[in-house]
């Protein structure tokens, strides 16, 4: 079954709430100025929208923390890409780290919500859910993008371009 809700047009980068009941997106509305894209949340049944962000920038990218109470997203708001987080109902937006990262790349929470990985385009990097002890989680020397955690937690799935194609592959933790 393929349904379409109301009055999302020109959304993208869904993403359920851990209770299924809502979805995060990312979107250019109409009357976003100069190309700004807010996050925004919705029901499920496409009731009760709600923005998010309302920043000149570009945010992008949500992600729900597993325990639904935050949402970490990529925006440009320094001139870079960086990661922010927030409480679920948008309050309380704060930069998670200093850290240049890739427009392209998403926000992997672990599986019990303590830790974050995220791509700068080449490289993975892990940190505490408060953006603290930083550090360099994996690097292969290429591209490499979208990391996903395994359901316990002990394998980590990216995308990466070790063999001149953009390929999945599964890495231990």
């Amino acid at each position: 079954r393929l349904s379409s809700i109301d009055p999302i047009k020109g959304g993208g980068s869904p993403s359920w709430s851990p209770d299924g009941r809502r979805i995060t997106f990312a979107s250019q509305r109409m009357g976003n100025p100069g190309g700004r894209v807010d996050i925004y949340v919705i029901n499920r049944d496409g009731s009760e929208e709600q923005n998010l962000t309302n920043h000149t920038a570009r945010d992008i990218n949500p992600s729900w923390s597993p325990d639904g109470e935050e949402i970490a997203f990529i925006s440009d708001r320094t001139g870079e890409h960086i990661i922010y987080v927030m409480n679920a109902d948008g309050l309380n937006q704060r930069q998670l780290s200093p850290r240049k990262v890739s427009e392209d790349s998403s926000i992997a929470w672990s599986p019990d919500g303590y830790h974050m990985l995220y791509s700068d385009g080449r490289d993975l990097y892990i940190t505490d859910r408060d953006g603290k002890n930083e550090r360099l989680f994996y690097s292969n020397g290429t591209r490499t993008v979208d990391p996903a955690w395994s359901p316990l937690g002990n394998e980590i799935a990216i995308a990466s371009e070790l063999e001149r194609n953009l390929d999945i592959y599964v890495i231990d933790t």
